[in-house]
């Protein structure tokens, strides 16, 4: 048996068992349990949790976890843990799918900003100590300096 993390409010035990033998459900008080189970052909894990202290989605993120970091440890031997990725392939799909991404344009950055120009001009684009600047009124001194790049040095866009 060993106590998880510096506050001790997880616990993780290990059993060898016979299939059809009790796991003492009710009789944990931690927060977190964890069994391995332990058998000649497979390995069950029994995880008991307070609800009030864990939500569905946290427990089913750490099965996730367990059953990737027990798969990668004993298919990925002879690499050092420090080459192994703990990061499951269910984890990527939830950071995916919790952090909205944009869409990839071809737009430039000029582009961009004339769009957001036209669609709120008077919203603020830049915000710094000095001041301020509208998107209407950064469209229009980044048209000037486009302006001058061309007509003084020739520059174009690709």
């Amino acid at each position: 048996m060993a106590k998880v993390g510096s506050d001790s409010e997880a616990l993780f035990t290990q059993h060898n068992y016979d299939e059809g033998e009790s796991t003492m459900e009710d009789y944990f008080t931690y927060p977190l349990v964890v069994q391995a189970l332990v058998s000649s052909s497979m390995l069950n894990l029994n995880i008991t949790y307070d609800i009030s202290e864990l939500t569905e989605f946290q427990v089913t993120a750490l099965v996730h976890q367990l059953e990737h970091v027990m798969d990668i440890l004993c298919t990925e031997t002879t690499k050092p843990l420090a080459d192994l990725s703990f990061a499951s392939p269910w984890d990527v799909e939830q950071a995916l799918a919790l952090n909205d991404i944009p869409e990839v344009t071809d737009a430039t950055f000029h582009d961009l900003v004339s769009n957001q120009a036209q669609l709120n001009p008077d919203a603020v684009a830049i915000e710094a100590w000095d001041g301020s600047m509208t998107y209407q009124e950064l469209d229009l001194s980044s048209g000037y300096l486009a302006s001058h790049l061309l007509s003084r040095f020739g520059i174009q866009l690709d």
